[in-house]
C-alpha cells in the first residue's frame, strides 16, 4: 500500500462537521467559501477517486488546532529506476516536439489583469501570459481586481484583457463583473472556473463576462481566446 498523509495546522473541524465532510457541496463552515473560496467538491471528488482506486481516506481534525488526512493506495511495484527514464532517442522527439510548439506561440503584447484567489492558477497563468509579451498584475479577489481595474483608468493605463476566476473569496468573480459593467467598464473579461457543467457559459455570459476557461488551464486554448477577444476590441 501507499500510504499518504496531509497535516495542516489551521481553523480544524469539530467532530459533528467531519460526519458531513465528504458529501459533495458541503464545508464544514458556511462562512468558508466567502473567507477562502471553493465549492466543497474537492473532498467529495478526492474520497471518490480514492474508492475507485480501491483505497482508503480518513479524517481526524482538532477544533482550532488542525486535521490530519490519511489516504492508503493498493499500487504495484514500481520496478528500477531505469524504468522511468526516457530513452535518449524519446528524449529528443520530445525536445523537438516542445521546440515545433514554441515556434508557433502566440504573440499578445497586451496589458493584462488576472484575478485568482489560487496562487498555483495564478502562477501559471501568468507564466503562459508572459511568455506571450503580456505585462500582467495580478489581484486575488473581486474586491481588489475592481479597485486595480479603476485605479488602471485613472492613470490611462486601462487593461486591454481581465481574467477573472469564478470563486474567489471577499467578492467573487461574478458580482465583480457585474459592477465592473454597471460602472460602464466594457474591457473583455475570460472567466476561470472549474465548473465544466451543462449552462455555465451561458449563465457567466449573462452575468457579463465575454468568454470562459475552464480549469486545469490549456496554454493553446487561452492563448488563442485571449488573442481572438483582443483582435475583436
Amino acid at each position: 500500500l501507499l500510504h499518504i498523509e496531509v497535516t495542516d495546522n489551521g481553523i480544524g473541524m469539530s467532530d459533528d462537521h467531519l460526519e458531513y465532510l465528504f458529501q459533495p457541496f458541503v464545508q464544514a463552515d458556511k462562512t468558508i467559501s466567502e473567507r477562502f473560496g471553493g465549492t466543497g467538491l474537492g473532498l467529495s471528488i478526492s474520497k471518490r477517486l480514492i474508492e475507485a482506486l480501491e483505497g482508503g481516506i480518513q479524517v481526524e481534525s482538532i477544533e482550532g488546532k488542525g486535521s490530519a488526512f490519511r489516504l492508503w493506495l493498493p499500487v504495484d511495484p514500481v520496478g528500477s529506476y531505469s524504468d522511468l527514464c526516457l530513452h535518449p532517442t524519446e528524449l529528443n522527439q520530445t525536445s523537438q516536439g516542445s521546440i515545433g510548439q514554441e515556434q508557433r506561440k502566440i504573440e499578445l503584447n497586451a496589458r493584462v489583469l488576472l484575478a485568482d484567489d489560487m496562487r498555483d492558477i495564478r502562477f501559471v497563468a501568468n507564466h503562459f501570459l508572459s511568455k506571450s509579451g503580456c505585462q500582467v498584475d495580478i489581484a486575488e479577489n473581486g474586491r481588489q481586481a475592481i479597485d486595480m481595474i479603476e485605479s488602471a483608468f485613472e492613470k490611462q493605463l486601462p487593461y486591454d484583457l481581465i481574467m477573472m476566476d469564478v470563486q474567489m473569496p471577499e467578492m467573487d468573480g461574478e458580482q465583480a463583473v457585474k459592477e465592473l459593467r454597471q460602472r460602464g467598464i466594457q474591457t473583455p473579461i475570460i472567466a476561470l472556473t472549474a465548473d465544466a457543467m451543462k449552462g455555465t457559459r451561458r449563465r457567466l455570459m449573462a452575468s457579463g463576462f465575454d468568454e470562459y476557461l475552464t480549469k486545469p488551464l490549456d496554454r493553446h486554448r487561452l492563448l488563442q481566446l485571449a488573442q481572438q477577444l483582443l483582435n475583436r476590441r
